[in-house]
C-alpha cells in the first residue's frame, strides 16, 4: 500500500513539474505576442499626426481633429509596458479614427489624395494586425490559464509560481 501511495505522489509531482515547464513556455509565447501588439500599436500611434496633417489640408475645421490629436498625445505619454495598459486608449483611438475616415471619404479631394490613401491603408493594416494578434493573445492566455488550473490541483503545483492572467475579450 505504501509503495502505491508514493507512486501516486511521485506522479503528481511529475505532472506539476511538467505543467510548470509548459507554463514557462506559454509565458514566453504570451510575452512575444504582447510585444508585437505593443510594437504595432506604437507604429499606428506614430501615424496619427500624419493623417491629421493631411486631413487638415483638405478641411480647415480644426476642431474636428482635436480629439484625435488629444488621444495621440495621451497615447504617447501613457505607459504601454503591457497590453492591458494600451487596450482602453486603443479602443478610443480606433473609434475616433473610424469616424475621421468616414468624414475624410466624404470630402472628394481627400479621398483622391495619395498621401491620405497611403497613410489610411497603413493604419488599417496595422489595426488588422493588432486585431489578429489580440485574438492570438486571447487564445494563448486561455490555454495558459487552463494549464495553471490543472497544475494547481496538486499540492506542489499550488506552491509553484505563476498565476492566472486576465483574458482579453474581443469586441
Amino acid at each position: 500500500m505504501s509503495t502505491l501511495y508514493y507512486a501516486f505522489f511521485a506522479t503528481l509531482i511529475i505532472i506539476a513539474l511538467i505543467c510548470q515547464v509548459w507554463i514557462m513556455v506559454m509565458q514566453h509565447r504570451i510575452s512575444q505576442v504582447e510585444k508585437l501588439i505593443i510594437e504595432r500599436y506604437r507604429s499606428k500611434i506614430d501615424k496619427i499626426p500624419a493623417i491629421v496633417s493631411v486631413l487638415q489640408h483638405h478641411s480647415k475645421k480644426l476642431n474636428e481633429y482635436t480629439e484625435l490629436t488629444e488621444l495621440h498625445r495621451i497615447a504617447i505619454i501613457s505607459p504601454t509596458s503591457t497590453i492591458y495598459d494600451l487596450l482602453e486608449i486603443n479602443v478610443h483611438i480606433t473609434d475616433r479614427f473610424s469616424f475621421m475616415m468616414r468624414l475624410a471619404l466624404a470630402i472628394k479631394s481627400t479621398a483622391k489624395d495619395g498621401n491620405f490613401i497611403t497613410i489610411r491603408e497603413s493604419i488599417t493594416t496595422l489595426e488588422w494586425h493588432i486585431r489578429e494578434l489580440l485574438i492570438e493573445f486571447s487564445r494563448l492566455t486561455k490555454a495558459y490559464n487552463s494549464i495553471i488550473k490543472a497544475r494547481d490541483y496538486t499540492i506542489l503545483g499550488a506552491l509553484l509560481p505563476g498565476s492566472a492572467k486576465p483574458v482579453f475579450r474581443n469586441r
